[in-house]
């Protein structure tokens, strides 16, 4: 996908791409986030373009409502 995006967007921006909505985990070493603004956002004309980074709720009391086991 990369690759794509990238030539579409060598004369400038792509234009007319549908608003992006990107929710990407800060513990993900599979995606970087650096990788989705460099390789995809930047390249998208203004918009209504998202990038929501979320994390591990380490929060001590929310730890009971947690289930380790979601098959019960």
């Amino acid at each position: 996908m990369s690759s794509r995006i990238l030539e579409r967007a060598k004369d400038g921006v792509v234009e007319g791409f549908p608003p992006v909505l990107v929710f990407l985990s800060t513990v993900d070493s599979t995606v970087l986030a650096d990788a989705v603004v460099d390789v995809l956002l930047k390249h998208l004309a203004p918009g209504n373009h998202e990038l929501v980074l979320f994390d591990v709720n380490r929060y001590s009391m929310v730890q009971e409502l947690l289930v380790n086991d979601p098959g019960p």
